[in-house]
């Protein structure tokens, strides 16, 4: 199955990108869902982040507040890179085995794969996968009005 990979800062239009890839037949994994998933689901994950970040990010269940980890996470460059050393294992664990099943045993009809993958520079082996590499440009005026009509707050938008 031919693999593209679909890069670009937030509110680029990656997203659009990958809808009008799917009404022409292809098939898509977000890895934004990935890690949503993810974040909901596993166990081990979450004790790595609640180790890094406080176990006061976790709910009474041992669910991420998701708001409270952004808010721990995004606060520095340092935070920042200690996420995403922690979360893109897992992301990518998970892509790759995605990508590498469809390309032996397909389960899909579909010949193309697009993967969405907002932070590409963070993990550049992962697109030794790709086939082909889009990245999605747009006026950063632009993706910031599309972030804020999305719901985010102007500042964590910036």
């Amino acid at each position: 199955m031919y693999t593209v990979m679909v890069t670009g800062g937030i509110g680029s239009g990656k997203s659009a990108l990958v809808d009008e890839f799917r009404a022409l037949g292809a098939d898509s994994i977000d890895l934004d869902e990935v890690n949503r998933g993810l974040l909901a689901t596993n166990d081990q994950l979450k004790h790595e982040l609640a180790e890094r970040f406080g176990e006061d990010i976790l709910d009474a269940e041992g669910n991420i507040i998701t708001r409270e980890l952004a808010a721990r996470a995004f606060a520095d460059a340092e935070s920042t890179q200690d996420l995403s050393a922690i979360s893109f294992p897992y992301i990518t664990n998970v892509a790759t085995e995605h990508i590498l099943n469809l390309h032996c045993a397909p389960l899909t009809q579909a010949k193309v794969l697009v993967v969405e993958v907002p932070l590409l520079t963070e993990v550049p082996d992962f697109a030794q996968l790709a086939d082909e590499v889009i990245a999605v440009c747009a006026d950063e005026d632009l993706r910031l009005a599309r972030a804020i009509a999305r719901g985010m707050d102007p500042e964590d938008a910036h």
